[in-house]
């Protein structure tokens, strides 16, 4: 999926509740800039401050160019956002955005920690975004380089969402799910760990 069809996806997604992308953006720490990310039309002032901002992300980036990487970044957080605000209350009483970007600001590579998106009900969450549909389809998640073990070191679980078929699917005790370790992922040329998914996961719409 390319990143014009993501975010026509998210467009219509913040649209089905009422709300709009820009709308969201604006509540971010620098809106005209995001904006002018999102659709390509950052000035040479801007795209010097990202690079600033993204100074050491390369191992982050991987094959990615700096705006690319941005763009993704920013996509993430919106559907982050939105699957807090009106999926996530139907399964969690509590929930409290812990993650190094939570402010959503950009971080330089040095800042960007290994900390889950949210404690839940006392528990700790990723929350992971799938464009193709593949984990529901075929039962594996790839995370990548050594995330799965730090997951599993701070007992915490996934929030895996898929937008295009408008589902998500809540995973805790990742320990005791059969995991494979790869060598090469084929899109990010880096270690992975890929997890089989439980024949009884259950992928709820929202």
């Amino acid at each position: 999926m390319t990143f014009s069809e993501k975010l026509k996806l998210v467009k219509r997604l913040y649209q089905s509740f009422q709300k709009t992308v820009w709308a969201q953006l604006a509540t971010y720490p620098q809106p005209e800039l995001y904006h002018h990310l999102l659709i390509g039309a950052l000035s040479p002032m801007e795209e010097d401050m990202m690079r600033h901002q993204l100074s050491h992300t390369s191992h982050h980036r991987d094959m990615r160019r700096m705006t690319d990487y941005a763009r993704e970044i920013l996509l993430n957080w919106l559907m982050e956002d939105l699957i807090i605000e009106h999926a996530l209350f139907r399964h969690f009483r509590r929930i409290k955005r812990i993650g190094s970007d939570q402010n959503r600001e950009f971080l330089a590579g040095q800042q960007v920690a290994a900390e889950p998106d949210i404690l839940a009900d006392g528990t700790r969450y990723d929350i992971k975004c799938d464009w193709t549909g593949y984990w529901c389809t075929k039962g594996v998640v790839d995370l990548r380089d050594s995330e799965y073990p730090l997951l599993v070191r701070q007992q915490a679980g996934l929030v895996l969402t898929s937008p295009a078929e408008r589902k998500l699917a809540i995973l805790n005790h990742l320990d005791s799910l059969k995991v494979k370790r790869g060598s090469q992922h084929h899109s990010w040329n880096k270690p992975y760990y890929a997890l089989k998914l439980p024949q009884n996961v259950t992928w709820v719409e929202w």
